[in-house]
């Protein structure tokens, strides 16, 4: 699981549906949740995790892209296996 942290800017609810933003470094995140624990509130810093398989990475992109979180990062190391390759990024 990759991590990121980051500081909740807003949260908007309606029903059981959540759609929450966060800022890391500058870079706007959104996250849609079904449940919230309760402790979590605007201003307080979390750590946001997710999946690798859940990530696509582009070189030079422009343009539009369907994702509504986009991080622009660096490849600091790419690790070629038999069936999977890892890739080693820093972001800001």
């Amino acid at each position: 699981m990759n991590r990121i942290k980051a500081k909740i800017i807003d949260i908007k609810a309606n029903q059981n549906l959540h759609i929450v933003k966060f800022d890391s470094k500058g870079t706007l995140l959104t996250m849609m949740s079904l449940e919230l624990p309760k402790e979590v509130d605007i201003g307080k810093t979390v750590t946001i995790g997710f999946k690798p398989s859940h990530l696509s990475l582009a070189k030079n992109f422009s343009g539009s892209v369907s994702f509504s979180n986009k991080i622009d990062t660096k490849i600091i190391a790419i690790d070629k296996g038999e069936l999977l390759t890892i890739a080693r990024l820093s972001a800001n």
